[in-house]
């Protein structure tokens, strides 16, 4: 699809647009309908062969296809066995990034099952190894599978069926192999070269502002992970408030430091484990923290006058909250079940690189690292 803007095509594509009010779900039910139907099962098995890898046995007469079975996404049971094995499962990941512990807990839920499909249109993220390692007695079970393979499984429709559904199948196409193409660039273009920015005006007209921010923070915490080479501090990536979140978390003591980036924001904070006792208690909690906590101190983390954030160069003036403001706010707060997240934060410059800041986080934790072991 060389030279065609991938965004108009995915905005003129009918399918796409349907899909956009359960953008998994969609995928899923998509699979379903190919599977549960006669004239498409060929189809269908044509391309859980391409996922597994290998020929299947499998006739329209002696299997069912099951949506949302224990959570499970998608589900091919055995119709002659009595207890029902499944013969594979299939988890779907189009707007989130694969989680270990989601698909350990469902290749414990159906251990028996004979294949393990992840179809995911990231293709790259932190826990691909460690899926890709989730076995039982050194088999490996998992097979992770692209969107450009769902895509490429699809091309050759078999004899049998209406012009319509030949017509569904070849839009569904060419929306999901748009949409492969696209978080291919949208990774591609997270470059240490590359400024830190926003995203365009066009994602969010195509309502797709959500993967987006997923795709291009899950590579930015794959690159800020390799680039950081450690094992006794852990990087996370998420989303909240509309916007990705990427995280460094060095435990330490009975409480974490954390480095958090989201959107504008570069953030130093403090979580406390446990249950919040209200305003005066943060404020003891706060000036504890200043004047007994050896890291911070030494780091200057968090500061009642001016923390230090790393390189100048990486943000504009000023720290938030400003603390020679009138109201005298020394930090803002985020009161979660069972903890306590104290923050200071600065905003990045418009021209700071993704180089500059991976830089900066790895000279912060490596600072903060040295000073733990003293």
């Amino acid at each position: 699809m060389e030279n065609k803007d991938l965004l108009v095509i995915l905005k003129e594509s009918p399918l796409f647009n349907l899909s956009l009010s359960s953008k998994e779900l969609f995928h899923s039910n998509f699979l379903w309908w190919l599977g549960s139907n006669e004239r498409t099962f060929p189809l269908f098995k044509q391309v859980m062969e391409r996922f597994v890898g290998t020929a299947l046995q499998w006739t329209f007469d002696n299997i069912s296809v099951k949506r949302e079975n224990k959570h499970i996404d998608l589900c091919v049971k055995n119709k002659n066995k009595a207890d029902q094995e499944p013969l594979l499962i299939l988890e779907n990941k189009v707007k989130s990034i694969p989680n270990k512990e989601q698909l350990k807990e469902y290749y414990e839920k159906e251990s028996k099952a004979e294949n393990y499909v992840l179809l995911s249109l990231a293709t790259e993220f932190l826990d691909k190894t460690a899926i890709e390692n989730i076995s039982e007695n050194g088999s490996k079970k998992w097979k992770i599978c692209s969107y450009a393979d769902f895509a490429e499984a699809l091309k050759i429709i078999p004899d049998g069926l209406t012009q319509y559904e030949c017509d569904l199948i070849n839009d569904y196409r060419t929306f999901i192999l748009s949409l492969h193409e696209l978080a291919q660039q949208w990774i591609g273009n997270v470059r240490p070269d590359n400024l830190f920015k926003e995203k365009s005006n066009k994602i969010e007209e195509c309502r797709l502002h959500d993967l987006y921010d997923k795709l291009r923070y899950s590579q930015l915490a794959l690159m800020l992970q390799k680039q950081l080479n450690r094992t006794d501090v852990y990087v996370k990536t998420g989303y909240s408030n509309k916007s990705g979140i990427v995280e460094v978390t060095i435990p330490y003591e009975d409480h974490q430091l954390i480095i958090q980036v989201q959107g504008n924001s570069y953030r130093h904070a403090y979580v406390y484990v446990g249950k919040d006792e209200g305003q005066k208690w943060r404020k003891c909690l706060w000036n504890r923290i200043l004047k007994e906590d050896k890291v911070v101190r030494k780091t200057n983390f968090l500061s009642s006058k001016e923390a230090d954030f790393g390189s100048d160069k990486l943000f504009k003036d000023g720290i938030y909250p400003k603390t020679n403001s009138p109201e005298g706010k020394q930090y803002n707060v985020f009161v979660g079940k069972n903890d306590v997240f104290i923050y200071q934060s600065r905003q990045f410059c418009p021209d700071a690189t993704i180089g500059e800041l991976l830089e900066n986080i790895c000279n912060e934790v490596e600072s903060i690292c040295e000073i733990i072991k003293q």
